[in-house]
């Protein structure tokens, strides 16, 4: 039943349940296509507030002076203008990470990101990116936190990952400690430099942070420098094709779990990365991918009495199909109202289908157009190796099998400098192919905003920044959508006011 069973178990002889969030994939080119994510393998969701991410080291011309991570928390950490391509990052507020999700966090602008990777990934997801344009594109800015704590920023002017030696630090401070925590860390190479004064040595440090006391803390032990592991980033391929590098191992490896200075007690810089990881991998972004446990990616209405679920990886035939793994909870109204009390849809059978990476649900009847979240757990992999994160959940609409077109969007004027983006609706027939165009008012086409099938549930919603495709932002002026079904011909015009032109000016 939900809420009997939980952890990343694994067959016989079990894999060990990972206790804390990992960094799972990256990219080191090209520049404009540099990313890292994170995924949640535990049973809870993190508040990622006061996580940080960095790629930052300066060692001196004579190699001693570090100014490494855990100098942030008195001031130590000082970004050096010669080497400008460092960062370091911390979550927005509020910020979090559900069981089983995955965060996409692009170290560039959002829109060479997707337009780089969507030859081989479909729907590239994003989360967050380090690019400071005020969220202005929909995509949640990475906040810096040099400006509060030292005046001057900590995401350099050319910032991105080195292709040669290079380390991701995940790690939580909570603004007055005196010691940092590392959470996770990658450090790789490709093979031409180890540079093992790179590799982070905390062991035995005392430094005293913005607590109220002057007394200095001190770290436990971390791995010797030459005794760290490093993963490797040699092949030609991780630099020149569309491939990431890519975590194989979610327990891992032989890292120590005591006595560290990591968030669990972990030694984070024990692991053995080059066991641990791959290069040359194809990319699972926005997934843990093949090599993780299952997560639940999404959940659609394909119809008023089936739902579908969508995973990263393929499925247990068995597991899958057991009714026990789902609970399926009304969350919202058709109108859009909070649903009070407890208001379940009932699973009547489960199969595996989608070649193995989906589950058909059928359920009762379902209230058209309400919000609804289904929850699983106890699935395993196809191989029976790793079992979904307990807590993976996902939402979905409840079927509207809508036969007009309609859409809808802001009554008043879009102000792109002072709303950012806004959200267009447009609903129809479930399935059939719309084309969604913007035109000028001399009925002139300007560009293609949306072409696809309507999703489950007959609604989609799109989000728009006010700019065209080469990511120029349109002068102020009345336009016009235009939605319409490419089956029938049907169609439907709504009018759109963008003001405040702000070409020429950022935010």
């Amino acid at each position: 039943m939900i809420g009997l069973m939980g952890g990343i178990l694994g067959a016989a002889g079990g894999v060990r349940a990972t206790e804390h969030v990992l960094i799972t994939e990256f990219a080191v080119s090209p520049t404009e296509a540099e990313f890292f994510e994170i995924f949640n393998p535990t049973e809870e969701t993190v508040d990622l507030s006061n996580y940080y991410v960095t790629d930052f080291h300066h060692v001196d011309r004579f190699g001693t002076d570090h100014d490494f991570y855990w100098t942030i928390v008195n001031g130590g950490l000082q970004p050096d203008p010669a080497f400008p391509y460092d960062f370091v990052v911390r979550f927005p507020a509020g910020a979090s990470i559900r069981p089983g999700q995955t965060l996409v966090i692009s170290l560039h602008d959002d829109a060479d990101f997707t337009a780089y990777w969507s030859d081989v990934v479909e729907n590239v997801p994003i989360d967050f990116e380090l690019n400071q344009d005020g969220d202005e594109d929909g995509v949640a800015d990475m906040v810096d936190p040099g400006w509060e704590l030292i005046g001057r920023p900590f995401i350099q002017a050319n910032v991105g990952f080195t292709n040669g030696r290079e380390e991701i630090i995940l790690f939580h401070w909570d603004g007055l400690s005196d010691l940092v925590q590392d959470v996770d860390m990658v450090q790789y190479s490709d093979e031409t430099s180890t540079h093992v004064n790179l590799s982070p040595d905390k062991t035995g440090v005392e430094i005293d942070g913005p607590d109220e006391d002057d007394i200095p803390s001190a770290y436990r032990e971390d791995t010797p420098p030459a005794q760290q592991d490093l993963a490797s980033t040699s092949s030609p391929y991780a630099h020149e094709e569309r491939t990431t590098i890519s975590r194989i191992d979610f327990a891992e490896g032989s890292e120590r779990t005591v006595d560290g200075n990591g968030i669990s007690g972990h030694d984070e810089t024990s692991e053995n990365y080059s066991s641990t990881w791959m290069d040359s991998s194809p990319p699972s972004i926005g997934s843990p991918g093949e090599f993780g446990p299952p997560a639940l990616l999404s959940a659609a209405a394909s119809g008023s009495n089936e739902v579908i679920l969508t995973f990263s990886r393929d499925l247990d035939p068995v597991t899958a199909a057991d009714l026990d793994n789902y609970l399926i909870q009304q969350v919202q109204t058709g109108g859009g109202q909070i649903q009070t009390g407890i208001v379940r849809l009932p699973v009547r059978a489960a199969r595996r289908a989608g070649g193995g990476s989906e589950v058909r649900l059928e359920t009762g009847d379902q209230m058209p157009g309400a919000l609804y979240e289904v929850q699983a757990e106890g699935i395993r992999s196809d191989d029976l190796s790793v079992v979904l994160v307990f807590g993976s959940r996902a939402f979905f609409r409840g079927y509207r099998p809508s036969t007009e077109l309609r859409l809808t969007v802001p009554r008043r004027p879009y102000a792109p400098q002072l709303d950012g983006s806004i959200e267009i609706t447009y609903a129809g027939p479930q399935g059939q192919n719309v084309l969604l165009r913007l035109f000028d008012p001399t009925g002139r086409e300007l560009f293609v905003l949306a072409e696809e099938p309507i999703p489950p549930g007959g609604l989609a919603v799109l989000t728009w920044d006010g700019r065209d495709p080469l990511r120029q932002r349109l002068p102020a002026g009345i336009y016009y959508l235009h939605l319409a079904n490419t089956a029938t011909g049907d169609e439907t015009v709504a009018p759109i006011v963008v003001g405040l032109s702000t070409e020429g000016t950022s935010r």
